[in-house]
């Protein structure tokens, strides 16, 4: 038997507790004290599901690459390299492209308007959010966020990914194990990500 405490009285009315000195039930009784109450769970429309939120993360990026792409070349952003490497006698020669501060900033312009626009509008969504069934919404009204916070989000998340890799990283595994589905730019701007039928 387990050490003394109350139990449920096992041969009382129901709803009564009895007192067990760790040997044998006494006669001390009492009413059993109320269940806790559930735990609050999420109203209105659906989370969307971390899979949904990355496939419109990577639709997102596969867009904005495409348009940035063409914007660096064009403001000479993305510098072409040559190597030369002398193996055994033979040379290789190698040929990349490398985006400096210029591109970056490029880049990072182009994704903030991007995310400011879309998210801050009245749908919520980016053109990868909207394909994948997705929008920002406040985590209290489920109203749209507006560009202020939509701006502030963007930010955010540009930043992590820009200076500080492995919080991004963090930032983008966060909702699965958040029982909100949350990224810290989420947290962060109070906004979380539900199905498109919200309002």
């Amino acid at each position: 038997m387990p050490g003394e405490g109350w139990y449920v009285d096992p041969v009382g009315a129901p709803g009564t507790n009895r007192w067990w000195d760790g040997n044998a039930w006494t006669d001390r009784t009492q009413v059993a004290p109320p269940p806790p109450p559930p735990l609050p769970t999420p109203s209105g429309p659906p989370l969307a599901s971390y899979g949904a939120r990355l496939g419109g993360w990577l639709l997102d990026w596969l867009i904005v690459g495409v348009v940035s792409t063409p914007l660096l070349f064009a403001f000479g952003a993305i510098d072409r390299t040559s190597t030369i490497v002398d193996t055994n006698g033979s040379s290789l020669h190698t040929t990349g492209f490398h985006i400096g501060p210029k591109g970056i900033l490029i880049h990072g312009v182009l994704v903030l308007v991007y995310g400011t626009l879309f998210c801050g509008s009245k749908r919520g969504q980016t053109l990868g959010m909207m394909a994948a069934g997705t929008r920002a919404v406040d985590i209290s009204t489920r109203a749209p966020i507006g560009y202020a916070r939509a701006f502030g989000r963007a930010l955010l998340e540009y930043v992590l990914a820009l200076a500080l890799f492995i919080p991004w990283v963090i930032d983008m595994l966060f909702p699965l194990w958040d029982p909100m589905n949350q990224t810290l730019h989420d947290k962060a701007t109070r906004t979380i990500v539900i199905r498109p039928s919200a309002r």
